[in-house]
């Protein structure tokens, strides 16, 4: 439904409407500052990158401010790992809890705990494999499972030797349904378990220093393996590298890529491209030859593929990169509150409709972010008067020949506001912390007339539509600016919002 605007008089709808006519008839379809470093919670051994920011009290339920696409599900304490299974997500509720949190995830935006599963040790990891759900303490000692359906729990002992972290990527399920790799990081190798038998068939042992995260691609006859190697006070001292196996049968190692450098946190896989998060940079490698592809300049704590995306979640938002590492597309707020230490997510999960669930243990989140929104806020805007940041939304849907409304809020009450209208999302400054989030190809489009009075309670909505005979799937980017003699330049300006015909 298409809310009644507020403000409707002198406002110029058909320029707004030819804008995008002629926008869309031409056309288809990250946090700054240096991290220092402190030890874990869990093991102070290990030390970990962290940004000098304090914690807020979490918060549940609550559409992120200017973000449609992004909300929380409520009701759980610390998630650090999730596995999807039908129309279940099964999260980890770990740090004491004992317990395995169940969502009914089938509603799209309605996903709630329906159901908790008592586990015999607190979980840092869980997988599902052969319809059973599997656990892993942080002791990585024994394999926990029981069939999803209900039932006690059984374990499988396995081999350790040192103690190990309390977070991280420790169990894998792989493709073929029938081994799972265990991750043990002190002892520096990665148990392979037959779950038919329960025994340990493999150990791979010719890895570097604390082997943290495993991808599986080229259908599952490869896997990647990530060593971190961190060492206080900074990362890297016994080098961080990523190992290639061929695991189409007994794993074998096929060649390592040196990733050295600072603070190597994260891996993932997309179309034969191995990605690797570190310190202020996203890096490609090829998975067949390891040779370098790319780098991108993006303080990112890890590196994820969900719906073909590369993203990467950061202080309080998460950053979705072009796959060719060719530029940043787009940032999206996350969290209710800031992160106060890292490894600040855990695990990702990607649903098939474009959601990608993610959890964080610092927050007490567990997020929700609509990677498919037919509207997508992105970006930051800059304060106006009262250090209010004027928000762009929209309501209803950019279907072709559909009605939808465009919703500036927030500005200064009785100014003039713009409209810029682009094609593509980019990050041009301005000066003064501001940015163009657009790439104009038209004149800026206004000015349109804000109703209230007083810093913030400046709004309008524009009336508008999606041209007939737009291609389906064409894109436009907008931003709102208001003349605001408050602001650090003589305005304010919106967030971004890229519309995506359907």
């Amino acid at each position: 439904m298409i809310t009644a605007p507020r403000r409707r008089d002198d406002v110029p709808r058909a320029l707004v409407a030819a804008a995008l006519l002629l926008l869309l008839s031409g056309r288809s379809g990250a946090a700054d500052g240096a991290p220092r470093f402190v030890p874990t919670p869990g093991d102070r051994s290990i030390w970990v990158p962290v940004h000098d920011v304090e914690p807020i009290p979490p918060r549940g339920a609550t559409k992120v401010a200017a973000t449609p696409n992004v909300w929380h599900v409520p009701g759980l304490v610390a998630p650090g790992a999730a596995a999807l299974a039908g129309t279940n997500l099964y999260v980890t509720n770990h740090l004491g809890a004992n317990l395995v949190s169940v969502v009914d995830v089938q509603a799209f935006g309605g996903e709630s705990i329906v159901g908790t599963i008592a586990t015999p040790v607190d979980p840092i990891d869980l997988a599902v494999a052969g319809a059973e759900l599997w656990l892993i303490s942080a002791a990585r000692d024994a394999l926990h499972r029981r069939p999803l359906a209900g039932g006690a729990f059984s374990s499988i002992p396995l081999p350790s030797t040192f103690p190990t972290v309390t977070y991280g990527d420790g169990l894998h399920a792989h493709p073929d349904g029938v081994r799972l790799f265990v991750v043990q990081p002190f002892d520096d190798r990665v148990l392979v378990v037959d779950r038919t038998s329960g025994q340990v068939v493999q150990t791979i042992a010719d890895l570097h220093h604390v082997p943290q995260r495993l991808v599986f691609f080229a259908g599952g006859a490869r896997m990647a393996a990530l060593s971190v190697g961190l060492d206080a006070p900074s990362c890297g001292a016994t080098g961080p590298h990523v190992a290639v196996y061929d695991v189409a049968g007994a794993a074998q190692r096929l060649f390592e890529i040196d990733v050295h450098g600072e603070c190597v946190t994260g891996l993932a896989e997309l179309a034969g491209t191995l990605l690797v998060a570190r310190s202020h940079e996203l890096l490609a490698f090829d998975g067949t030859t390891g040779a370098a592809l790319a780098a991108l300049d993006a303080n990112v704590v890890d590196v994820f593929v969900a719906a073909g995306k590369v993203v990467g979640p950061a202080a309080g938002d998460l950053l979705q990169a072009a796959p060719d590492l060719a530029h940043v597309e787009k940032t999206k707020p996350l969290l209710a509150g800031a992160l106060a230490w890292s490894p600040p997510f855990g695990e990702m999960v990607a649903s098939a409709d474009g959601r990608l669930f993610v959890c964080n243990r610092n927050d007490g989140a567990l997020t929700v972010v609509d990677l498919e929104a037919p509207a997508d806020a992105y970006g930051a805007g800059c304060p106006g008067t009262g250090g209010v940041v004027p928000t762009l939304g929209c309501v209803g849907s950019p279907a072709v020949g559909g009605a939808l409304s465009l919703d500036v809020a927030g500005g200064l009450g009785g100014a003039s506001a713009w409209l810029f209208v682009g094609a593509d999302p980019a990050a041009a400054p301005l000066g003064e912390g501001c940015l163009l989030v657009v790439e104009p190809l038209l004149a800026p489009i206004g000015p349109f007339p804000l109703g209230g009075a007083g810093p913030g309670s400046g709004s309008v909505v524009l009336p508008t539509a999606v041209p007939v005979g737009t291609p389906l799937g064409t894109r436009a980017s907008l931003q709102a600016f208001v003349l605001d003699p408050g602001g650090a330049l003589g305005f304010s300006n919106s967030n971004g919002l890229e519309l995506r015909v359907e």
